[in-house]
């Protein structure tokens, strides 16, 4: 590829619609290592939240739609409550598996179940929630803190959503 070829490619890259994608990947990165450093000095927060909250920041900041998108700690924090709720009911009638990597099958149900119903009342579409949902076993920390993370992590990402669109 000669050079003038790369710089038209960048320059109708930048110029055009890659414009978002670009402004996601070079916002959503450092945001993630933000929050990530977070994650490495206090113990509560755990890693495993970020995969999700990677997903859901990406397709965030590359909407056509120039709204704060709410839906998105709403959608994330419906997905926690429903796999604590589902450990809760599961584990009043059943022994939970004590195994660091094992979940009970009943638990994967009814957190999907349980985040599918309410995400369809609530009209929110945003399917890593299901995925925060299904991670709280493996989270390392109690259910409220975990909840705790996802309202603060998602909310985090919103702000930085908010002043992006804000300058944008």
């Amino acid at each position: 590829m000669s050079p003038q070829r790369v710089t038209d490619w960048l320059v109708r890259t930048v110029a055009g619609p890659g414009r978002v994608r670009l402004a996601a990947i070079f916002l959503v990165a450092p945001l993630l290592g933000v929050v990530t450093a977070a994650a490495n000095t206090l113990a509560a927060l755990p890693f495993l939240l970020f995969p999700p909250l990677a997903a859901v920041s990406y397709s965030l900041f590359t909407r056509e739609t120039r709204s704060v998108a709410w839906d998105v700690p709403v959608a994330l924090t419906v997905g926690a409550c429903s796999g604590w709720l589902a450990a809760v009911l599961v584990g009043a009638f059943r022994t939970l598996p004590s195994h660091p990597y094992t979940v009970s099958p009943l638990v994967v149900v009814f957190t999907v179940v349980f985040a599918g119903v309410s995400l369809w009342a609530l009209n929110i579409e945003v399917p890593p929630a299901f995925a925060v949902g299904l991670l709280l076993p493996f989270a390392g920390v109690s259910p409220g803190v975990y909840v705790a993370n996802v309202v603060a992590a998602s909310t985090f990402v919103i702000a930085v959503h908010a002043a992006y669109r804000g300058v944008s």
